[in-house]
């Protein structure tokens, strides 16, 4: 592969070898998936959000929210179960 450093500088080859085999742009669309009891806090806290703002009724969702700690697995457990009773699409696999 060559690449160009400027117009004016001779082009630099560089070897197959060195170049990235995954893109940055690809890897940056890739899933992380963890199980939920492995999830942190913070992270389970931002899924939680992307979901609340998915669902029909997005106030009646957030309420479900209030007062959980999510290093707490059994409010993990509690928040997944409330959401999906209320008909909220999670996108969990498993």
């Amino acid at each position: 592969m060559v690449i160009n450093t400027s117009s004016e500088s001779e082009p630099v080859i560089v070897p197959n070898h060195l170049i990235p085999s995954l893109q940055y742009d690809r890897a940056m669309t890739l899933s992380i998936i963890v199980p939920v009891k492995d999830a942190p806090a913070d992270v389970f806290m931002v899924l939680m959000q992307h979901v609340v703002q998915s669902a029909r009724n997005p106030e009646k969702a957030q309420k479900v929210l209030e007062g959980l700690d999510f290093s707490n697995p059994t409010d993990k457990w509690f928040a997944l179960n409330s959401l999906q009773e209320m008909g909220v699409a999670l996108p969990l696999g498993g």
